[in-house]
């Protein structure tokens, strides 16, 4: 807080920086574009940092290359005074970081920082703030670049330059795990307040079909000039997609379609959304019809996933729906397949096996559906779906043993470690394999979910590989595991396979220290895949009824 002898730098009634309040401030690395400014030792240690972290990681280059330039004061005499980054503990309690206005004319902006961050947080407050900062820059000068649209792109942009993987995990059950909320609901509920940050994810996926960063980030200073104009962020990104010939309900409907699908380098976590279970009346023969409800929010989505009842006689499902209403959309991950049933669609399943015969496939434990209302208009929208079910077999039916049944858990995690396996000698304080199950346990004992994130589509999607899948995430999780019945595997086999193992954990454990954390996640799934292979030409056997020790 300022000594009696110097000025508040911040205003809390105007919510504005005072320009007189900069008196006992430093810059760290005074004479450039910007600086960064601290009041006391420390503040001036943590200032110092920060200047190196916007010069290590290129932010202002990029954001000036991209973006232009943000509203820097101005001297009496009408020069250009660097942009100021105040690193002060006047900043407003529970922000990371703040960009704000000077208090009185000219306009322009400067940001606090919060002096008790760590690098990860700062250089990743440091890209947030920054890129509010150019937003208002580029053709807002009235600073009307707000909302949740700024967020989700300031989001983006930070997490371009410096990520960092706790908070984007805390935005994904923010956002994705809450699809059901209309965007542009900002910060009214003090339980979804980071919503707006985690719509990033929807920038992210926009960038796909946009092209490159500078393309990108061409397309977001569209936005930001619709906003200086006078436009909500909504109605930005809406009429700015529509001059490109694109749709925003179309977008989001695709975008919470992906969604389904497990985790990806894309997208991330998948939206986990409602569990819906069927069948409520158990077929003792014939056919039972039944349906279920969807309704979505505008401009938000309903997530649901449709799954069995446990020990059910049912063998055979088709589910349907007829065309979706007026602006809404639905999609559905028909097994392995991602459809867009907007226009309507019927999907056949047997239980625990499939049919060459009629093309039903083997049903995989769930279905998921993503119906997303693309309505700007305030009010919610609702669809059916159809579900009939059967209790005799499918036609000419062929029994697949790795095809899931019912909402049972396709992971069952012991409850403790077993010992090494017998083909790994046992290790010590400084082998390899130590170092990397120490690795491994870290990731996991960080809450991560092995069964949707370290295997990904193996786990749940791709039936063939299920059974591998499974017994990667047993490895994960212990360490270890003591597998029989393989000692009829050559050695040479046997030593190809563990030095493979041993280089992609090398290289998942290196790429993870360092602060990345999805392509450790490949590697592992590549190494789990390689040895559930093994497993299998070892025993002769389905990978499903391998001993897991």
């Amino acid at each position: 807080m300022p000594t009696a002898s110097q000025a508040r730098l911040y205003d809390p009634d105007g919510d504005c920086v005072v320009r007189a309040g900069d008196s006992g401030y430093r810059a760290a690395h005074p004479g450039g574009r910007w600086d960064v400014l601290g009041s006391t030792r420390s503040t001036r240690a943590q200032a110092d940092r920060a200047d190196a972290i916007i010069r290590r990681k290129d932010i202002w280059s990029t954001y000036s290359d991209e973006l232009g330039s943000p509203r820097h004061d101005v001297s009496a005499g009408g020069r250009e005074l660097p942009f100021q980054i105040f690193i002060s503990d006047e900043i407003p309690p529970a922000y990371a970081g703040y960009t704000l206005t000077y208090c009185g004319p000219p306009e322009a902006d400067s940001i606090l920082i919060n002096p008790v961050l760590d690098d990860s947080e700062l250089a990743n407050t440091l890209a947030h703030e920054l890129f509010h900062a150019f937003s208002n820059g580029h053709g807002a000068g009235d600073g009307s670049v707000s909302g949740w649209w700024a967020e989700a792109t300031a989001t983006w942009g930070s997490i371009q330059l410096a990520p960092h993987p706790v908070l984007i995990e805390n935005l994904d059950e923010q956002f994705l795990q809450v699809p059901n909320r209309p965007l542009d609901k900002d910060r009214a509920d003090s339980e979804f307040r980071n919503r707006p940050y985690g719509a990033w994810r929807l920038v992210q996926w926009l960038e796909t079909w946009i092209g490159t960063d500078h393309a990108m980030y061409q397309f977001l200073l569209a936005t930001f000039r619709r906003m200086a104009a006078g436009e909500d962020g909504t109605h930005s990104l809406l009429d700015e997609l529509a001059a490109r010939r694109r749709d925003l309900g179309e977008d989001l409907g695709h975008f919470w379609g992906d969604h389904l699908r497990p985790t990806s380098p894309l997208n991330g976590p998948a939206t986990r959304g409602r569990r819906e279970v069927f069948s409520v009346e158990d077929p003792a023969s014939g056919t039972l019809t039944e349906t279920r409800r969807l309704t979505a929010e505008e401009i938000a989505a309903d997530v649901v996933r449709l799954k069995l009842p446990r020990d059910s006689n049912v063998r055979r499902i088709t589910i349907s729906a007829d065309r979706a209403p007026s602006g809404a959309y639905l999609w559905v991950q028909n097994g392995n397949d991602l459809d867009d049933w907007t226009e309507g669609g019927e999907a056949t399943f047997c239980v625990g096996g499939y049919s060459p015969a009629t093309g039903a496939k083997a049903w995989a434990g769930q279905f998921p559906v993503a119906f997303t209302n693309g309505n700007t208009a305030p009010g919610p929208i609702s669809h059916e779906i159809t579900i009939e079910v059967g209790a005799e077999e499918c036609d000419e039916f062929v029994e697949d043993p790795t095809a899931a049944v019912d909402e049972s858990p396709t992971l069952d995690l012991p409850g403790r470690c077993p010992g090494t396996p017998v083909y790994f000698r046992p290790p010590d304080l400084h082998t390899d394999y130590f170092v990397f199950r120490e690795r491994l346990m870290r990731v996991y004992e960080s809450q991560v979910d092995w069964q949707h994130v370290a295997v990904g589509r193996i786990i749940e999607r791709d039936l063939g590989r299920r059974s591998a899948g499974r017994l990667l995430a047993r490895w994960l999780y212990c360490g270890a595991r003591r597998a029989r019945g393989i000692d009829n595997v050559p050695d040479r086999r046997l030593r190809r396979w563990r030095s493979k193992f041993v280089e992609l954990t090398r290289r998942a454990a290196r790429i993870y220290e360092h602060g990345e954390f999805q392509e450790p996640i490949e590697l592992l799934a590549q190494a789990g895949e390689q040895y559930g292979k093994m497993i299998a030409r070892a025993t002769a056997q389905d990978v499903a009824t391998a001993p897991s020790g």
